[in-house]
């Protein structure tokens, strides 16, 4: 299988965000994934705040801030409280007890899947199957297990 190199990957994004409970169907699904693969495009480069790329896949779109904004805050919260509460907490750090309460910002979500992805990346391990492995139940097994799992095997 192929390494995802930190270039931004289209699939590789949207099997992230499909692992955590995000339907594709719903617009702020696709809004995000577009500014999570500019912002990975941008990996190693100055990184600009979240609006800035909220803002590009407006004039890309014709759309408003105000217009995109509240798409992407739906598809997080929906994913959070439906979502695979294991994954999300895998990713995010938070208890299951915790994950109820409050869903992240669009940013600080944003922020998690990108630490995540170069967490991986530097382990030299393969996104998509990393994200297969989780969502196969290999967050049961613990992170550092996990990485030296997909490291030993290079998947």
């Amino acid at each position: 299988m192929q390494k995802i190199k930190a270039t931004g990957n289209k699939d590789a994004t949207e099997e992230i965000l499909k692992c955590i409970g995000m339907s594709p169907n719903k617009i702020g699904f696709i809004y995000l994934k577009a500014i999570i693969n500019k912002m990975w495009e941008e990996n190693g480069k100055e990184q600009k705040k979240f609006n800035y790329y909220v803002d590009i896949i407006g004039k890309e779109t014709g759309l408003s801030f105000g217009q995109i904004y509240p798409g992407i805050k739906y598809a997080i919260e929906e994913a959070w409280f439906l979502g695979d509460f294991n994954i999300i907490e895998y990713i995010f750090g938070y208890s299951v007890e915790n994950v109820v309460t409050e869903a992240p910002k669009p940013d600080k979500f944003v922020d998690g899947i990108l630490n995540i992805i170069s967490e991986i990346e530097r382990n030299g391990s393969d996104v998509i199957a990393f994200f297969n492995f989780l969502k196969n139940g290999g967050y049961a097994i613990g992170k550092f297990n996990e990485l030296n799992y997909l490291n030993k095997y290079k998947i």
